[in-house]
């Protein structure tokens, strides 16, 4: 990814907001399916509920991750 330089100095991506917002939604959605599938196809709600809230946690802190990368 190409870096330009402000009148202020700072370096930023040459994103536009359209394609980041994009490619936002694309990936979260994709992370939500899979995250719906794992539930299902494993049962750990009600089989293993500390794995359950384990893996929980953790796919919250991947979306937060991504969320702050991608804002």
């Amino acid at each position: 990814m190409d870096n330009h330089l402000e009148k202020g100095g700072e370096s930023t991506p040459k994103i536009n907001t359209t394609r980041r917002a994009l490619e936002c939604m694309v990936l979260f959605s994709i992370l939500t399916y899979i995250r719906l599938v794992i539930e299902d196809w494993f049962g750990f709600k009600e089989a293993y509920p500390f794995l359950y809230n384990a893996w929980w946690v953790v796919f919250q802190f991947i979306i937060l991750y991504l969320y702050l990368a991608y804002r």
